[in-house]
């Protein structure tokens, strides 16, 4: 009777009792709680499918609490396999087989509840949870983010590949950002994180792809290959994920490449013939690459192994190749120099050497040697912009020579062409020349 009236006023009529009386209500009750709650959980057990065990998981946010409900569980008989969810139920009357089943470690795996997993593994119960589940615990457990929770589940034995998929608990933890996973699956198990037989993109680029960039930093550090990715995605030119990896790897990566692998990703990217749609990520990716290297080299000067002359040596070559009278890949070259690679005297001789030979006064032999060397215009009026924009002390001694040989009618040549917004090419030329003759004719009528 006492126990139906309102907490309120049955403290009152406690505190108006006798001190002996009152402990002998307590008594009686911790009897009675005694001896019906192991009849309680009981029943749960027997009649209504372990119902305490699904509310201890999915509702009680303290896990010390709910560890006790699931203490008394295990005393009335639960095995843990198998719980159903009557929350929402009109009526206890309804059969128990009409109940939503669930399994508590899957439950307790996608909740993230991790002293409940090692609670229910400690009972006995599969860490693959029970037979035909559909997702096993440990995938419901990297589907949902749940770092601890699916480490311990990896540490206790569950099965690290799907049934129903080629797909391993390796690349799922990359994919969903589990730090911790990824980093026990690759230090205490089997799974190879550069494993070449399953299908799908390296581990490299799937950390990039889980949207979290301080991924792509950690799988680097536990021995994910950085050369093949990177190369295969120049390769097939996507250039996003190229400069996504270089700006979430930084330093990171450089160190993996070292600074010949640096090098050798330069020269290899510059040397791609992109779309003209591409060539401001191809740019981009140059720009990165020589930036982090050379804050790799400013990180580890001392160490022996940086050759930074050699590293210059081939971007001046680089940037020779760009510059030639065949090339003329301007805005790469546009990169090397800000980044401060020399220009080689070799580039200025070659491009005079040919310019010698033209006589700027007959237009059949300036389009001829222009049509020889489609890009000759172009990689002069780069270099005698870029030389003349300097002031006279930056100048080096082969830039000087070069001003100085510069006939001035090929100058004003060039000039009329951009004034014109003509091509500098042997069409250019040609459509210059060809308004030249109509104006001289129009002139003598």
């Amino acid at each position: 009777m006492l126990l139906s009236l309102p907490p309120e006023l049955a403290r009152m009529i406690a505190k108006s009792c006798p001190l002996e009386t009152q402990a002998s209500l307590v008594c009686a009750c911790k009897r009675l709680y005694e001896t019906c709650n192991p009849t309680l959980y009981m029943c749960d057990v027997q009649n209504y499918g372990s119902s305490s065990v699904f509310h201890a998981i999915t509702r009680c946010t303290d896990d010390v609490v709910a560890l006790g409900t699931l203490q008394a569980a295990a005393r009335g008989g639960a095995d843990f396999k198998l719980c159903r969810d009557f929350h929402g139920v009109r009526s206890f009357l309804q059969e128990p087989s009409q109940i939503a089943v669930h399994s508590p470690l899957c439950l307790a795996a996608s909740r993230g509840r991790s002293r409940i997993v090692g609670f229910l593994l400690d009972r006995g119960v599969s860490p693959d949870g029970p037979g035909g589940v559909v997702t096993p615990p440990l995938f419901q457990a990297i589907a949902n983010k749940r770092d601890l929770a699916a480490a311990w589940l990896a540490s206790r034995g569950a099965s690290l590949v799907r049934p129903d998929s080629p797909q391993n608990a390796l690349r799922a933890a990359i994919v969903n950002s589990l730090p911790t996973l990824t980093a026990y699956l690759v230090r205490c198990t089997s799974l190879d994180m550069n494993e070449k037989t399953v299908p799908g993109p390296p581990s490299l680029v799937l950390a990039l792809r889980s949207g979290q960039p301080w991924m792509v930093p950690h799988v680097i550090s536990l021995g994910a290959d950085v050369r093949e990715p990177i190369w295969e995605l120049c390769r097939t030119h996507h250039w996003a994920d190229v400069v996504g990896l270089l700006n979430a790897g930084s330093v990171h990566l450089a160190k993996a490449l070292e600074t010949r692998g640096c090098l050798d990703l330069i020269i290899f990217v510059a040397t791609q013939k992109v779309p003209s749609f591409y060539k401001d990520k191809q740019i981009a990716v140059i720009d990165r690459i020589i930036t982090l290297q050379r804050a790799l080299e400013s990180e580890s000067q001392g160490e022996k192994e940086e050759r930074p002359k050699e590293f210059l040596d081939m971007l001046e070559g680089l940037l020779q190749r760009t510059l030639s009278i065949h090339r003329a890949d301007l805005p790469i070259a546009s990169v090397l120099l800000r980044h401060g690679v020399g220009i080689r005297p070799g580039v200025y001789l070659e491009l005079l050497e040919v310019l010698d030979e033209m006589e700027l006064g007959s237009h059949t032999r300036r389009r001829r040697i222009v049509c020889q060397h489609r890009k000759l215009l172009k990689s002069f009026d780069f270099l005698f912009s870029y030389g003349s924009s300097l002031p006279p002390e930056k100048r080096d001694a082969s830039m000087g020579y070069f001003l100085r040989r510069v006939p001035t009618q090929l100058v004003e040549l060039v000039e009329q062409l951009k004034s014109q917004s003509l091509s500098l090419t042997a069409h250019g030329l040609q459509k210059l020349e060809g308004g030249a003759s109509r104006g001289g004719q129009s002139g003598s009528r």
